[in-house]
């Protein structure tokens, strides 16, 4: 404690402020600890990496369905592809698939790590 001398409006009192800081601050509404700027930022970045890996798993999806089905939605039965073809297709696309959806999950697992509360490192360790 340090002591500090404050002229009050008739008397001169010693007050004294405590040296250790204060708890965080509280939201009024919650009752919960206001996150700091760091934390904030931290948790934007989790949720960015997260939505990044939804929508790459969403495209290796869409790329492997696409080549399965082939581009021509209109085309007529008589030209249809045969097994070979689409299972040529498919087989060359699947290293991109894989690729994809890989960098997906990894992307979800980065955000998943980024968005704990920084208590939680040491109980995962």
């Amino acid at each position: 404690m340090v002591p500090i001398l404050r002229a009050g409006a008739y008397s001169l009192g010693v007050s004294t402020i405590p040296d250790e800081p204060q708890g965080p601050e509280i939201d009024p509404f919650s009752g919960d600890p206001i996150p700091s700027a760091e934390e904030r930022r931290r948790k934007v970045r989790a949720r960015g990496f997260l939505i990044a890996g939804i929508v790459l798993i969403l495209a290796s999806a869409l790329q492997l369905s696409d080549a399965g089905y082939g581009h021509d939605p209109h085309r007529e039965f008589a030209n249809r592809r045969s097994y070979n073809t689409v299972k040529r297709s498919v087989h060359d696309a699947l290293p991109m698939t894989i690729l994809l959806g890989g960098s997906g999950l990894a992307l979800i697992a980065l955000g998943t790590w980024l968005g704990r509360p920084k208590g939680d490192a040491a109980k995962s360790s």
